[in-house]
């Protein structure tokens, strides 16, 4: 991993089907400095990284 990401992994209570996943998975993609985001449905679990000097995680909304 490059020093200038940092890898997340955030647990995701409530998502439903495989449909909800995808969009949250898309929806983190979309944010500006978020990398390889991946939501594992069976597990529900989101990972991503942030690249950059300055995080800004906070950004992440989730619309399903």
């Amino acid at each position: 991993m490059d020093e200038n990401k940092k890898q997340h992994e955030w647990i995701l209570d409530g998502i439903d089907c495989a449909n909800c996943a995808n969009k949250v998975e898309r929806g983190v993609a979309k944010v500006a400095g978020v990398a390889n985001s991946n939501v594992n449905y069976m597990t529900q679990t989101l990972s991503f990284e942030v690249t950059g000097e300055r995080e800004e995680i906070r950004n992440i909304q989730f619309y399903t």
